[in-house]
């Protein structure tokens, strides 16, 4: 059974403009996972970065407190001299 002319016209636009509806769809998805995969290995690169400029601070503070100890051992070492000689 062959449909009249104006409704398999009918028919093939619909079908197109499905189709064209979901090949929009698929794209925006992919591009969606696109940008999602990029965004996470930014967010990987920072995190990284983040995680090694923090070791280095950690660092960075011990060496400091180690100053400050060493410092404060000094001036008591200091006051000590010189409450000897009062």
């Amino acid at each position: 059974m062959t449909l009249p002319e104006p409704i398999s016209g009918i028919a093939v636009l619909a079908a197109g403009w499905l189709l064209g509806k979901l090949d929009r769809w698929a794209r925006a998805r992919s591009s969606t996972d696109a940008q999602q995969a990029t965004a996470l290995a930014l967010l990987t690169q920072s995190i990284t970065h983040l995680n090694t400029t923090m070791g280095r601070l950690d660092v960075s503070l011990d060496r400091l407190w180690d100053r400050c100890n060493n410092l404060e051992t000094r001036v008591s070492t200091l006051e000590g001299k010189q409450e000897g000689k009062s």
